[in-house]
């Protein structure tokens, strides 16, 4: 059964692959839009076929935000660029079309080639939320197309690992309960949850200041490295080149895979992500990770004052707010006067 990241991974290049056979692929720049949750191998996809990404958090929302960024500068006939949550700004050109935008957790979206037209006049560049129908139909396209050629879905996402020279075939996701869920005493569950949510915290502080103090270069990398290799002495450290905040969450970089350990948001729960090309290995970086208690060891402790480690979610809360305002779309929406748009009057 394939994962949502690798049936998106079908879609979206089967999308790609239409508008080249309809000779429309020249007629505007290309980009997808994808929290940074998912898989590493839609990255490598789009790095291949010259395709713009933009890395957004973990949700919808986040997708629709940077959509109507992109509608504005179009509306403002500007060679369209956007910041991602990493802070790098992606030039996606002028009058750009999206391919794809979506999440692991299964939603999706496709632009169309022409601007969404209203009747009063508004135009958009894709849908604003996960929309079923487009999966279904596009899914469907494909799935016939490949019937047409006999040839398996599992064939076809083999074909575009090995043409598009992706590495990172393999996606996980641990999700780690602090709490008994199924506890039928309300009295004791609320006490364990709250108990819980303390442990979600400890673990997000322990990755996220470093990922902080990493990126306001309090903290040399090399250090960090040397922190996980004591604190994680069961796994490999050697091919681990970076350390980046997401917006809600925190992003491990290797040459082969990448980690990212984000708290919930609303529950006593840690959700661990990964995608690589072992998928065993990846599986015990993201259950290790995600379980960890977040004690800090000695050098841990020389290096980050506790000030600053109490302070390093106040520090998250205010560069995700930037990254989120960030050349947002405030035009207002003001209800038109249909009878006249609809030429009833």
């Amino acid at each position: 059964v394939f994962s949502a990241n690798q049936s998106f991974l079908l879609l979206m290049d089967y999308w790609l692959q239409s508008l080249k056979e309809e000779n429309k692929l020249k007629n505007h720049p290309r980009f997808i839009i994808k929290t940074t949750a998912s898989a590493k191998s839609w990255d490598e996809w789009a790095t291949a076929n010259g395709v713009k990404v933009v890395n957004v958090p973990v949700g919808f929302k986040e997708i629709a935000s940077v959509i109507k960024k992109v509608e504005k500068q179009i509306r403002e006939n500007k060679e369209v660029v956007v910041t991602d949550v990493y802070g790098k700004d992606i030039n996606l050109g002028a009058n750009p079309r999206l391919i794809f935008a979506g999440e692991e957790s299964g939603g999706m979206i496709i632009g169309p080639e022409e601007l969404i037209a209203s009747k009063g006049n508004r135009k958009a560049l894709a849908m604003r939320e996960k929309s079923a129908a487009e999966a279904i139909l596009v899914s469907s396209s494909l799935s016939s197309a490949l019937e047409n050629k006999q040839k398996l879905l599992s064939e076809r996402l083999e074909e575009i690992f090995n043409d598009n020279k992706i590495i990172s075939k393999f996606d996980v996701r641990e999700d780690i309960a602090y709490y008994n869920e199924t506890e039928p005493n309300i009295e004791k569950l609320m006490a364990a949850k709250k108990e819980g949510e303390a442990k979600r915290t400890k673990n997000d502080l322990f990755f996220l200041t470093l990922a902080i103090a990493k990126a306001e270069n309090k903290v040399k990398f090399e250090d960090i490295k040397e922190i996980f290799k004591s604190t994680f002495p069961t796994l490999d450290f050697e091919n681990f080149t970076d350390i980046k905040f997401t917006g809600d969450g925190t992003y491990l970089e290797f040459t082969d895979k990448f980690i990212e350990i984000r708290p919930s948001g609303t529950d006593a729960k840690t959700k661990g992500y990964g995608a690589g090309e072992n998928k065993e290995d990846i599986s015990k970086f993201a259950r290790i990770l995600g379980n960890y208690s977040g004690e800090r060891n000695n050098k841990y402790l020389a290096l980050i004052s506790e000030d600053y480690y109490n302070n390093s979610k106040k520090k998250s809360l205010e560069i995700y707010d930037k990254f989120s305002t960030k050349d947002e779309d405030k035009q207002e929406f003001k209800i038109p006067d249909y009878s006249v748009t609809l030429g009833l009057k």
